[in-house]
């Protein structure tokens, strides 16, 4: 178990974190951790609201390392399985 730092300066975010193991594996290295940032914690990165809280954080916390895991669904290499307007469509969708 971990704890995440709520204020003041850390040295890692997570953003895109879903089950947060970059998070837990930092702060088991002595990191301080801020809380991870995922649509499972709460934070829609897809929103405005959600966009905003993520740059309070990094603004108000200034974390040394932002860890971005974002979904890969739309760009992954399984996509090169499709047809290019397809897939093109796709990534457009998910901007």
């Amino acid at each position: 178990m971990w704890q995440a730092t709520t204020s003041g300066k850390v040295d890692f975010l997570e953003v895109f974190s879903g089950q947060a193991n970059m998070s837990h594996a930092m702060a088991s290295f002595g990191l301080r951790v801020a809380s991870p940032i995922d649509v499972l914690e709460g934070i829609d990165l897809f929103t405005q609201e959600g966009q905003a809280r993520l740059w309070k954080v990094i603004t108000t916390q200034a974390p040394t390392i932002v860890w971005l895991a974002p979904p890969c669904t739309s760009w992954s290499s399984l996509q090169n399985a499709f047809p290019r307007q397809k897939v093109l469509a796709k990534q457009k969708a998910a901007m």
